[in-house]
């Protein structure tokens, strides 16, 4: 019964972040970004970054100058003319930390990002290191704004360095 709830939920779910996105009055004139969609991406390959805290890059040369990539797939001068990328650092405390990203929210020129950082019982190397949220957002965002928790669970959530896809 559970099972069917929730995919109740997430169908209801997915039809208010739609229907947001299309008409973002009807929302406190917000506009939802789908925090699992390909506009947002948490990758650890380039936390290599000078960036101390959330900011917005609006071209690409301020993109390779802060990250160091030449063009990066996506990442690349096109990009930046139709869209600005706003980013987020997050520092982990162990190996075992996951970032979710929750929500993600757009009115006038700022965009509201809300994730979790969580812990989860598995044992893990107390070693400090980075991932960064990537938000593809519009050109006319100039602001973004982060808010952060720390969750604790009791299973495993990371992806092993053993785990496999099939």
């Amino acid at each position: 019964m559970a099972i069917v709830l929730s995919k109740i939920f997430a169908g209801l779910m997915s039809v208010i972040v739609t229907i947001s996105g299309m008409f973002p009055v009807l929302f406190g004139g917000k506009e939802f970004i789908d925090p699992n969609g390909d506009e947002v991406r948490v990758v650890s390959s380039i936390a290599y970054n000078n960036i101390d805290e959330a900011a917005v890059i609006t071209d690409f040369e301020t993109f390779n100058k802060l990250f160091g990539v030449e063009e990066n797939g996506e990442l690349n001068k096109k990009f930046f003319e139709e869209s600005n990328l706003a980013v987020i650092p997050v520092t982990l405390t162990n190996s075992v930390c996951e970032v979710f990203v929750e929500t993600v929210s757009v009115k006038d020129n700022k965009v509201t990002v809300s994730y979790s950082v969580v812990t989860d019982g598995c044992f893990g190397a107390a070693v400090m290191s980075e991932e960064t949220i990537l938000i593809a957002v519009g050109k006319n965002v100039e602001k973004v704004t982060a808010y952060g928790k720390n969750l604790a669970v009791p299973f495993c959530v990371h992806k092993s360095a053993f785990s496999f896809d099939v």
